[in-house]
Order: C-alpha cells, then sequence, then structure tokens
C-alpha cells in the first residue's frame, strides 16, 4: 500500500499543528518524520501511523522534554521481519521501577502534569489489536524510546 501524497500531508499537518504549539520549551526541538515511508513498508497497517501520531506517545514525548530533541521515525528489520515505529526523546525518562507501570490505566508517574494517565494503556490496546508489541527502553534523566513493533 502506498500513502497518498494527501495523505502524507494530513499527517504531516497533525504533527505541525499539534507538536510545534505544544513546544513551549527553553531551546529548539528538532522533530524528524519518517512515517510516510513507515506506513508504506507496513501495508495494511496504516492505522498505526495514526496510533502513532495520536495524542498519547508524541504528547508524552512534548510534555516531557524540554531541551533537545524528539524524532519520530521507523526501523525496518529484514533478519527479524519486523518494523519499528517510534518517538525517541532527551526527556526525563522513566526510572526502571516505573516503566511497567505506565502502562496501567490511570496511571500517572507525575500529579502535577496534565494528562488522565489512560493514554499508554489505550495505545497498548490498539497495537495487540493489530498484532503488535510496544518495547520502552529509557533511563531516567536521559531520555526515552517507545517503539511500537509489528511482524510483516
Amino acid at each position: 500500500m502506498k500513502i497518498e501524497k494527501t495523505e502524507r500531508e494530513r499527517i504531516i499537518r497533525l504533527v505541525k499543528q499539534q507538536v510545534v504549539p505544544a513546544m513551549g520549551c527553553t531551546e529548539p526541538i528538532c522533530v524528524s518524520l519518517c512515517v510516510a515511508r513507515a506506513a508504506e513498508v507496513l501495508g495494511e497497517r496504516p492505522v498505526a501511523v495514526s496510533v502513532f501520531l495520536s495524542a498519547n506517545i508524541l504528547k508524552n514525548a512534548i510534555k516531557f522534554t524540554s531541551a533537545g530533541f524528539i524524532e519520530i521515525g521507523y526501523e525496518y528489520s529484514a533478519e527479524a521481519q519486523d518494523v519499528r515505529l517510534y518517538v525517541q526523546d532527551t526527556g526525563i525518562g522513566i526510572s526502571p521501577e516505573d516503566q511497567e507501570a505506565i502502562f496501567e490505566r490511570f496511571k500517572k508517574l507525575d500529579d502535577f502534569v496534565q494528562g488522565t494517565g489512560l493514554g499508554l494503556s489505550i495505545c497498548q490496546a490498539i497495537v495487540k489489536q493489530l498484532n503488535g508489541r510496544i518495547l520502552l527502553k529509557s533511563e531516567k534523566n536521559k531520555g526515552c524510546r517507545i517503539s511500537l513493533v509489528f511482524e510483516l
């Protein structure tokens, strides 16, 4: 499946409308996009791009990154026969003891930050429905990388 130009433009417009206004940061943040090509590789699962760019993962990166970068991209592994869509940031990171808990419903690690604690649990449920999985790699005060993994 090839993503049409209008769909690519819609995705980029969505990111610009949601990411750029939310970047009340002390330093510029670089947001790089590779989602159109990732959607082409995923074929039958373009919904994954919508999940990926939804308020859940991307807005978390924005909320918790005040300097450095937020990167959106994908990796294709012919050996593993999978595609990994990811959001990586240089934000505050997540301590090892909290990494499983963030996928629980209504779980918030900081009560003073806006949100309900439902975003990641909803995202995980949708990804599972698409026969995918979520990988989390994070270190406290060093950033976070959340990947959505789909076998081909």
